[in-house]
């Protein structure tokens, strides 16, 4: 259940408010933590500053959601999501990407707390568009992934360990199978 604090309640019925993003890319070797409000500490993490763009994110009625991001430059490395995105060993495609957003109010000495920052999406990288400024990403939930991952072989490396031998016929319908 979601707690919502005063503060962030307060803040979310003026006139005019100031939405933040927290961006969360897990590499196969790192993680990537950007802001689109500064440099900021949230659960006891640092984020870096970044021009983010968050767009379309929605759900449809089987439960996955897809959506945009779109990575600026980074004011301490500018040439960061790019190298990433063009990155071998990165790549922003089948990446974890978690998005969190909150108000820029709740900020306090480039603090937000925790229970102020509310989780909107999880997923993955399934497209990527590169320009010299900017890096698009379009995310998709981890239900889709699903559908796109490499299937498991069935042989003994992979757990299975009671295979059939070679050569055994299995009538199926009006077709027959021969185990390979």
């Amino acid at each position: 259940m979601l707690n919502i604090t005063t503060q962030y309640t307060t803040i979310a019925e003026a006139t005019q408010t100031q939405p933040g993003y927290l961006v969360e890319v897990v590499f196969s070797d790192e993680t990537l933590r950007l802001s689109s409000f500064g440099n900021i500490t949230w659960d006891s993490l640092s984020w870096l500053d970044s021009r983010i763009g968050i767009s379309g994110i929605s759900v449809n009625g089987s439960g996955s959601s897809t959506g945009q991001i779109t990575f600026g430059t980074i004011a301490d490395d500018p040439s960061l999501t790019v190298g990433y995105a063009l990155s071998a060993t990165k790549g922003f495609m089948g990446s974890r990407i978690s998005i969190w957003t909150f108000d820029a109010g709740l900020v306090s000495g480039g603090v937000l707390p925790l229970e102020d920052a509310i989780y909107v999406f999880q997923g993955v990288g399934d497209d990527v568009q590169i320009s010299e400024l900017e890096v698009a990403v379009n995310v998709s939930s981890v239900i889709i992934l699903s559908l796109y991952a490499p299937r498991v072989k069935i042989i003994k490396e992979n757990g299975f360990n009671a295979l059939q031998p070679k050569g055994l016929k299995i009538p199926w319908g009006s077709e027959v199978f021969v185990l390979e």
